[in-house]
């Protein structure tokens, strides 16, 4: 997996609060396409539970290339 992970986990931490040290304790997403280089990809964020919910969509080809994506953090 290398640094996808990290780099799916910057915007969803920075919801949540960018400040606050916090502890994922556990991450879970569906990869539903790919990314192109030079592509633009659009993060939706929410808050639910315990959990930061999210998605990311190519706009340029409007198609979802994360999805069903959860964040749990201590």
């Amino acid at each position: 997996m290398g640094e996808t992970p990290m780099k799916v986990l910057v915007p969803v931490k920075r919801v949540i609060d960018y400040n606050v040290k916090v502890r994922v304790t556990g991450l879970d997403v569906r990869f539903s396409a790919p990314v192109h280089p030079g592509e633009t990809v659009r993060f939706h964020i929410w808050r639910e539970g315990g959990e930061a919910r999210f998605s990311a969509s190519i706009p340029e080809r409007q198609v979802v290339v994360l999805n069903n994506g959860a964040a749990g953090f201590a």
